[in-house]
């Protein structure tokens, strides 16, 4: 008798679910061997990884390589763009245009428009 795919004897014989966040289950010692990315093994279990940016959109070898939709690569992690901001220019990180009724300042950040 055998469990379908991703799933594994329990202690009682049953068949049970790996867990969705891990990547390589080792079924005879019934532990996991490798997780998902934004995840970390601790004792044979798939944990979130806290130490890592909630606004990294994808990792590669320990590294975010891709910030997520409305955010920007800085120096040390993923920036969250000003809701303000209508135009980003990603290659500078810097906001280039404002939505109507703001206007940049020359930190380059979205204020409202002063009176005429």
């Amino acid at each position: 008798m055998e469990c379908s795919n991703k799933h594994y004897f329990d202690e009682n014989g049953n068949c049970a679910p790996v867990t969705e966040t891990c990547q390589v289950f080792d079924s005879i010692r019934k532990i996991c061997n490798r997780c998902y990315e934004g995840y970390k093994l601790e004792f044979g279990k798939c944990v979130l990884d806290g130490g890592r940016d909630p606004l990294c959109g994808e990792w590669r070898n320990q590294a975010c390589v891709r910030c997520s939709e409305g955010s920007y690569m800085r120096r040390f992690g993923c920036m969250v763009i000003n809701s303000l901001c209508k135009e980003f220019d990603f290659e500078n990180n810097v906001c280039v245009g404002c939505y109507k009724g703001y206007e940049l300042n020359h930190d380059r950040n979205c204020v409202e428009e002063e009176a005429k």
